[in-house]
């Protein structure tokens, strides 16, 4: 039973992220101006890391491991700058700058 759950687990990820996906291209569409591109930049570092999980539920090789190492650090670096336009618009908001 547990190996059957260790195989599911990375389907239900990989289907949780294309969900996040279909969210935020929702949000896209309705947002504009800097909570738009923000909202891009999320849309795709979850692009990559779908792709990353994608690659890495396939991999078979350790050239394709490394492939999805690769892109799963793109995604870091994309939602890190996601987040930091989301907090840099919070603070004009706020007034803080």
């Amino acid at each position: 039973m547990q190996e059957y759950i260790w195989q599911i687990i990375p389907f239900l990820s990989l289907s949780l992220v294309a969900l996040a996906i279909l969210f935020t291209l929702g949000i896209i569409w309705r947002v504009e101006m800097k909570l738009d591109l923000a909202y891009k930049v999320f849309f795709v570092a979850l692009i990559f890391l779908f792709s990353s999980k994608v690659i890495d539920f396939f991999a078979t090789t350790k050239f394709w491991l490394s492939v999805a190492q690769t892109v799963d650090f793109l995604f870091s670096i994309f939602l890190l700058g996601g987040i930091w336009m989301m907090r840099d618009l919070f603070r004009q908001i706020d007034g803080e700058k």
